[in-house]
């Protein structure tokens, strides 16, 4: 089989490839990609120092910066295999992580050959990852209906109490922060009758992760609206 990363191919059976994947969770466990970690080991040979020198060359042109994709062929080298990390999927695209790095020296090493190990990293989101969320919190605040009291100091006792209001105006307060992982949350709507908040909701957004890619993720939006009313206001937060 061969290995191909971006327009370079390795010789044919040359490097040992190791894949391991592990999920990518948010906060709350829920899945959002999958990190795809492929570490490659190999010999490049050649019939001589300058012919191997050159060779290591374009071995390190290949990999250098990363942002290609990286390709198992069948042993026909033209039929992809299962293994395929597509750099347009990647979120950050495929990253080169370590390498390439050339951890033996000794023996017939850069005579006749010369070992190398590199290690590839790929984030590919699952389906459906646009709109998912990192993150969820939001809190209500209730307030007033009670009687209001003022106390008032006298000239030579104790203060005195006073009841300035038999009733209060009911409020509420709902607030929170969101986080997407691929683009902006949306506003999760009012607990309440619209008619009852004071204003329009005031929302915040803060800026994403960027990667070395230029990729963006973790956008971020925050909420407030006050509510007032003469009767009860009884909820409960979204969840999500």
């Amino acid at each position: 089989m061969y290995l191909k990363i971006g327009d370079y191919t390795h010789e044919i059976g040359g490097p040992q490839l190791s894949i391991t994947q592990r999920p990518v969770l948010s906060e709350g466990g829920v899945p959002l990609a999958q990190l795809h970690t492929w570490q490659i080991q190999g010999i490049v040979t050649g019939g001589g120092q300058t012919d191997i020198d050159t060779k290591i060359a374009a071995l390190v042109a290949a990999y250098r910066g990363g942002g290609f994709d990286a390709t198992l062929l069948l042993s026909d080298g033209v039929t992809p295999s299962q293994h395929v990390l597509k750099n347009n999927r990647a979120v950050g695209g495929v990253r080169v992580i370590s390498g390439p790095d050339f951890p033996n020296g000794g023996g017939a090493e850069y005579a006749t050959k010369r070992t190398f190990a590199v290690t590839l990293e790929a984030e590919i989101p699952i389906e459906n990852a646009a709109t998912a969320l990192l993150n969820f919190r939001e809190s209500l605040s209730l307030s007033g209906g009670d009687r209001r009291v003022e106390w008032t100091e006298t000239k030579l006792g104790p203060p005195r109490p006073q009841i300035t209001r038999r009733q209060t105006i009911y409020r509420a307060v709902q607030s929170g922060q969101a986080v997407g992982y691929l683009q902006y949350p949306t506003f999760p709507g009012f607990l309440f009758p619209q008619q009852y908040a004071v204003e329009s909701p005031r929302l915040t957004y803060g800026g994403g992760k960027r990667r070395s890619s230029g990729d963006f993720t973790d956008f971020s939006l925050s909420w407030e609206i006050r509510y007032e009313s003469d009767r009860p206001l009884a909820g409960r937060p979204h969840f999500a």
